[in-house]
């Protein structure tokens, strides 16, 4: 069985500022930050399938990547997360979602066969992780004006754990074709 999600690759520069952003933050009492390289935005996340899925999987995010157009997405700022629950994270949220939220959709269709969700349609990067509420974290600095996130293609990521923590690794990339 392999663990599969598909993410939007947010780059050298934006993992860089975002990581040297939550470097500059107060003491977060023993949350976990999450290293630069796994760094990217969740556009579906599939969930546990087996290998024998994968050609079929790979067919239907391509035929989704083909209906629809690059877009970009703007830095918006660092929340406490998920909404509406406890805050045991905060992310780095992105804004201009319309497209985002269109390709989200595309693929939940293309992929429902197989499970999984998108979760919250918010385009973000997890920066920080906690077992326990974040409540000590008040306010968040606010972020500087960055360029856009230039979005052209998705890739099929699989998720596994080790002893030091969570790996991604690509499977395939999908260019926005339309």
């Amino acid at each position: 069985m392999k663990k599969l999600f598909i993410a939007i690759d947010i780059g050298d520069n934006v993992a860089s500022y975002l990581g040297s952003y939550v470097e500059g933050l107060p003491n977060l009492g023993g949350a976990r930050i999450v290293p630069e390289e796994n760094y990217h935005i969740t556009v579906h996340f599939i969930g546990y399938v087996n290998e024998e899925s994968l050609k079929e999987i790979q067919d239907r995010i391509k035929q989704a990547a083909s209906r629809s157009r690059p877009f970009a997405l703007r830095l918006k700022g660092v929340v406490l997360a998920p909404p509406g629950r406890i805050s045991t994270m905060l992310w780095a949220v992105f804004e201009d979602v319309e497209a985002f939220v269109k390709l989200s959709d595309d693929l939940q269709q293309a992929l429902s066969k197989f499970g999984g969700d998108t979760q919250e349609k918010v385009p973000h990067v997890t920066l920080v992780r906690s077992r326990k509420s974040l409540g000590g974290v008040r306010r968040c600095p606010d972020v500087k004006k960055i360029d856009q996130l230039h979005v052209n293609q998705i890739t099929l990521m699989e998720s596994t754990e080790a002893q030091g923590g969570v790996y991604y690794k690509p499977l395939a990339h999908f260019l926005l074709e339309q």
